[in-house]
């Protein structure tokens, strides 16, 4: 049925951001294993090609993350905010009932909880990887000059 459908919909937008995140936390691993700028013209040259292939990456990359932080965003927009749930009604949302169940509306309101995490979360170390590597890629230009 449709509300299926749609819950399965943004399941998968919860597990592409993730699946997302965990690249951008690769490529930060990948940018802070990269030597600071050193050695003669040859050798900061093909720092500066690794550094435009590492940025090619990223820029091929950027479309499917802003892609999918508008989507967690467009998402969010339209749930009501964390706010309105009670500490009681939370406490009962995290414990479903004596058998573990838990409605359809408490899974929304975690489905949601947990989208609004990770859109923070990527949009946070995506901004920090760009920075990083702009800031990297001025250091090696400032290297050959």
């Amino acid at each position: 049925n449709r509300l299926e459908s749609n819950a399965e919909h943004w399941s998968a937008l919860l597990l592409s951001l993730r699946e997302l995140t965990e690249w951008v936390i690769r490529k930060e691993t990948e940018l802070n294993a990269l030597a600071p700028p050193r050695g003669d013209l040859p050798a900061l040259l093909k720092q500066q090609d690794d550094h435009r292939a590492f940025r090619r990456q990223l820029e091929d990359k950027r479309p499917v993350v802003e892609s999918n932080l508008l989507s967690g965003r467009q998402y969010i927009a339209n749930e009501p905010p964390l706010s309105d749930t009670s500490d009681t009604e939370a406490s009962r949302e995290n414990e479903g009932d004596s058998r573990g169940y838990r409605s359809a509306e408490e899974q929304a309101r975690e489905l949601a909880r947990s989208i609004r995490r990770e859109v923070a979360k990527l949009a946070d170390k995506w901004n920090t990887l760009v920075d990083r590597s702009d800031a990297w890629g001025r250091c090696l230009d400032d290297a050959v000059q």
